[in-house]
């Protein structure tokens, strides 16, 4: 009766760790999908801001040569800020995206000397 009760319980702690298994499996695609969103995010900020600054380096130019304002050239220059300005906050969301992922494959952990006990593979 014991022996019974033993690998019923048994069976449920399986069954609660394939579940948790699953869960963390969904976890890291789900952060993988995060991280690769982000990082086209950073790309897009980038261009966004290429051109900004291209923007800004013409607008210069036309000021040298007398055709616009130090307004015209201030409102520029307020654009590529504002362009860096979310550049630099993509780049902050996916590091933390990346920060995420690290967190549910346990690498950081590893990474910090922690290491992380495999799972009992098969127990029927």
């Amino acid at each position: 009766a014991q022996y019974r009760k033993s690998r019923l319980e048994l069976r449920g702690a399986v069954l609660k760790l394939k579940a948790l298994e699953n869960e963390i499996v969904y976890a890291v695609e789900k952060s993988v999908r995060q991280l690769e969103l982000k990082w086209k995010r950073v790309e897009a900020a980038k261009v966004t801001l290429n051109s900004a600054q291209a923007a800004l380096d013409a607008e210069k130019k036309k000021f040298e040569t007398g055709v616009a304002t130090t307004h015209n050239v201030f409102e520029f220059e307020e654009k590529r800020a504002q362009a860096q300005s979310r550049h630099i906050q993509t780049q902050v969301e996916y590091i933390k995206a990346e920060s995420e992922l690290e967190r549910f494959q346990g690498t950081s952990l590893e990474e910090r000397g922690y290491h992380v006990i495999e799972p009992i593979s098969n127990a029927s």
